[in-house]
């Protein structure tokens, strides 16, 4: 996973930084910020696996601003028929920047030529829990989270010693973790960020093994601050409460933003480069075609090799 964090660094680097510098400027008086995710990755019917990740700053988040975003984006894409102008108008906000993986191949999480999957997470796992052992020592003060992260882990590690192990699931969770934290990392670096919490659609992939996933983002965005050259003191992680109100989770309409963008990529026929609804060839055409804050990403983590490139979007045509 280190080498597929390498070279997003480097294709982040190479084409997509100068446009999220300059989002930074213009919301240079905010220092808190949230990430907001959702993804297709398990739905064999569509053209394309997806995560789709939009930053924006902590205020997106209050309840002032939910009615604005419930009126320009009521539903969920799959189950809206087009977008409305209001809608598309919410998505280029100069709030918001969109980071969006394209995932090609994940083969090569957890693998090795000479050890099972199982095995490999397994003894990843040893490692993870031996490291935060020390940090115990090393850091009292945060003895009581730590404990709590150990427990956690050797509970999914248990999990993942059944028979019965979803390695497919646990790709997942180890990829959509890394990359949210690697989003986190960039805020740290260079929006200076007090605090960063990451809002995640409902699935499997955050909900599973008691949230796991949260405390993997929690500790890569450590090690990628620490690896990659951020300045201390590095931001505070948080995560949104699980507590559910009337039946949905009380930040719904926030991820309705990434799950436009994600539901249209996924949909994108992109060697005919053809879609099949109105509202995705909308989307394609004003919120990635011409947006500059929206950014789109091939990410492939093969069994030899990582590939990333910057994939540009032109102008899309209906079938």
């Amino acid at each position: 996973m280190q080498e597929a964090i390498n070279v997003i660094h480097h294709t982040m680097h190479k084409s997509l930084l100068d446009d999220l510098s300059l989002y930074l400027k213009l919301n240079g008086n905010q220092n808190k910020f949230c990430i907001y995710s959702d993804y297709c990755l398990d739905d064999v019917k569509k053209p394309n696996k997806v995560a789709s990740f939009t930053i924006a700053p902590m205020g997106t988040a209050l309840p002032e601003a939910t009615e604005e975003i419930t009126i320009a984006l009521p539903k969920d894409i799959k189950k809206s028929k087009m977008i409305s102008g209001k809608g598309v108008d919410l998505l280029v906000n100069k709030s918001f920047f969109h980071i969006n993986f394209i995932i090609k191949d994940t083969s090569g999480i957890l693998y090795s030529e000479n050890k099972t999957s199982q095995k490999v997470i397994l003894e990843a796992l040893d490692e993870t829990i031996n490291m935060i052992s020390s940090w115990i020592d090393n850091q009292p003060e945060g003895a009581g989270k730590f404990k709590e992260q150990i427990k956690k882990f050797k509970q999914w590690q248990c999990e993942l010693k059944k028979k019965s192990i979803n390695i497919n699931l646990t790709r997942n969770i180890l990829l959509i973790s890394m990359l949210a934290a690697y989003i986190a990392f960039l805020l740290t670096k260079y929006a200076k960020a007090e605090d960063i919490i990451w809002f995640s659609d409902r699935d499997k992939i955050v909900d599973s093994y008691n949230r796991i996933a949260y405390e993997i983002f929690d500790i890569c965005h450590f090690g990628f601050c620490d690896q990659l050259g951020a300045t201390e003191p590095y931001s505070n992680i948080g995560i949104p409460s699980p507590d559910i109100t009337s039946g949905a989770l009380w930040f719904d309409h926030l991820i309705r933003i990434p799950d436009y963008l994600a539901g249209t990529l996924a949909s994108w026929d992109i060697s005919n480069n053809e879609v099949e609804r109105i509202k995705h060839d909308e989307i394609l055409k004003k919120v990635f075609a011409e947006n500059d804050f929206c950014g789109v990403i091939d990410l492939a983590i093969g069994q030899d090799d990582c590939k990333c490139s910057h994939h540009k979007v032109f102008t899309t045509k209906v079938s």
